[in-house]
């Protein structure tokens, strides 16, 4: 099993891409509710030649869902901005 998430976060982008080691199954998980850097989507779209589309339907996900980061935005970063605005 080890090798198994070894091989899917390298395949990912490692840890250049997710800016830590991901080791086990719950780091893994981790990440995933984190969410992906939108490098990931492009990455295995890219690797699997895969569209927006058909990567969305393959996840179960609308395409809108993969593209809703921000050029550059952190993962949280949208929950932060919604917080703020909760205060008032």
């Amino acid at each position: 099993m080890v090798n198994a998430i070894h091989a899917v976060v390298e395949e990912l982008g490692g840890h250049t891409t997710f800016g830590r080691t991901l080791r086990t199954e719950g780091d893994l998980r981790v990440a995933i509710r984190e969410g992906f850097p939108q490098t990931v989507v492009e990455e295995t779209m890219r690797s699997a030649d895969l569209t927006l589309k058909q990567l969305a339907k393959t996840l179960s996900l609308s395409p809108r869902s993969l593209q809703r980061r921000r050029p550059g935005e952190e993962p949280g970063a949208r929950w932060r901005r919604a917080a703020r605005f909760d205060r008032y």
